[in-house]
Order: structure tokens, then C-alpha cells, then sequence
């Protein structure tokens, strides 16, 4: 039995005995009405999803198309690259992902995910975590969710209404005060006649983060006019 609802969609039983749910949204390239469908269990659930799809549908948050799991798409995102964003970067933000997200909302589909629930998750996490750790987490779930926007898969980011973690008193931060005098005169006399030593001095000498310092190759120092070229910076020393 189909029952028609004025151009709000339809509910129809299926041959199994469960309920499909469609509301058009808008029409393909083609002229053709594309439809928004949900697979219910019983007719009172499927009048009730009929409700809220058209109440997302008038607040301009429902998108017709492909459904995808937030698993499946942070995947597509982070591992088949993007030009915007470092491999370490990107291999960082799926690892918060797989870690903390993926358990709870990977088998959703994004278009399914809301900012309420995301809210709740962030809460809880903080719990037991950094507020960096949570934050990393939200920003690559921000990712995910703006990419999709960007491919129409979404009506918009829900983690853009959550709110960041705060920092609490007594949280460990990766900021470590610098070295003082004797601390800096003790290291350099231990890293004397080692393969360390001029590695050390440059540190010293620059500022330049280990990272920038990991990745010098012999083409970017200039020894003629003292200078080392790190990710575009020219650090004198």
C-alpha cells in the first residue's frame, strides 16, 4: 500500500514487511525529482521520519544523493590525499578518527550526524581527555564534514555549531619553558666531539624546530653567507 502525501513524498510497505519513507528534494540536471529515502521498521516509525525529513527539507538541511558512512568517507578523504593538507597532517587527523570517532559515529551516515550529538561526544571525551586531544578530534571531523559540503553530499557542518574544549588549570600543554643558561652550557659540553654537537649548535643558534631541523638537506645550508634555508624560512646563525 502507497500512500500519497501531496507532494511531500511517500510511505509505501515494502515486500519485507518494512516501510520506505521518500521525500522529493529538488530535481536532477535531467529534469528528474530526486528523492531522499529511509528504510523504517513499523509504520508509526515511518510517519515519524516522514516528519522530520520534511521539517529538515523546509530548514533547507536535507541533501538528495549517495549515502555514505563517516567511516567510509574520512577514509576517501585522509587516504587518498589532499593537496591542502600534509601527509603527516592528514595521517594525524585519521588516526584521531579511528581512535576516538569512528566507534561511535562510523557506522553513521554524515548526513545523518548532528551537532547536539557531536556536542554530547565532545563532552564526554574531554572527560578522560586533553583538551588538545578533543580538539584535535573536532577539527578533523570539521574536515571531513567541509569536504562534504564541498561535494554536496551535506547541507552543511554540524561540528561548526559545537564548541571548542577549554584548557583547564591544571592540564598538561606541550609548552615547555626554554632551557636556562646552565642548562644550555651543560648541554652543549656534553654534545662536544659528538655527531651531535653541530646539530645542537644550529638549534641554538637559530631556533629552528626539530622538523625544520630534521629535514635540511646539504643543498639548503649556505655556509658562504652563514644561512639555512628550512620550509621556505631563511634562519641566519
Amino acid at each position: 500500500m502507497k500512500r500519497a502525501l501531496r507532494g511531500n513524498g511517500s510511505i509505501s510497505q515494502l515486500a519485507s514487511g518494512k516501510w520506505l519513507v521518500k521525500v522529493p528534494v529538488g530535481k536532477t540536471s535531467k529534469g528528474k525529482t530526486r528523492y531522499v529515502s529511509r528504510k523504517c521498521e513499523s509504520k508509526s516509525e515511518a510517519r515519524r521520519r516522514h516528519s522530520e525529513l520534511l521539517v529538515l527539507r523546509q530548514s533547507q538541511m536535507l541533501v538528495a544523493g549517495p549515502r555514505q558512512t563517516l567511516q567510509k568517507y574520512a577514509t576517501e578523504v585522509f587516504l587518498n590525499g589532499n593537496d591542502r593538507i600534509s601527509d603527516r597532517t592528514r595521517d594525524g587527523y585519521f588516526r584521531n578518527l579511528r581512535k576516538h570517532a569512528f566507534p561511535i559515529f562510523g557506522s553513521r551516515c554524515l548526513s545523518d550526524v548532528r551537532s547536539q550529538e557531536l556536542e554530547l561526544f565532545f563532552s564526554q571525551l574531554r572527560k578522560d581527555h586533553s583538551a588538545s586531544t578533543v580538539n584535535n578530534v573536532r577539527v578533523a571531523l570539521s574536515k571531513v564534514f567541509a569536504t562534504a559540503m564541498r561535494h554536496e553530499l551535506v547541507p552543511s557542518n554540524p561540528v561548526a555549531r559545537t564548541q571548542k574544549a577549554k584548557q583547564g588549570e591544571f592540564d598538561k600543554t606541550q609548552v615547555r619553558l626554554p632551557w636556562s643558561k646552565e642548562e644550555l652550557l651543560s648541554a652543549l659540553q656534553a654534545a662536544k666531539d659528538t655527531p651531535m654537537e653541530a646539530f645542537l649548535n644550529l638549534a641554538l643558534a637559530t631556533g629552528m624546530r626539530l622538523g625544520e631541523l630534521l629535514g635540511l638537506r646539504w643543498i639548503d645550508i649556505d655556509f658562504k653567507n652563514m644561512t639555512a634555508v628550512s620550509t621556505g624560512q631563511r634562519n641566519t646563525w
